[in-house]
């Protein structure tokens, strides 16, 4: 069915962007609550990550 395949790659590209901005807004508001709390302990958990 041609007909479905636009619908499925569009539903696909969606799936993708939203799991993707889901991942983003966590890891910000993760940073965030550690930057609001403890720092010591926020910079242990992330001694083996990027420093930005």
């Amino acid at each position: 069915m041609p007909q479905m395949a636009p619908m499925l790659w569009t539903f696909l590209m969606m799936l993708f962007i939203i799991v993707l901005l889901t991942t983003v807004v966590k890891l910000y508001f993760y940073t965030y609550s550690c930057s609001l709390l403890e720092i010591n302990k926020c910079t242990s958990n992330t001694k083996n990550q990027w420093s930005w």
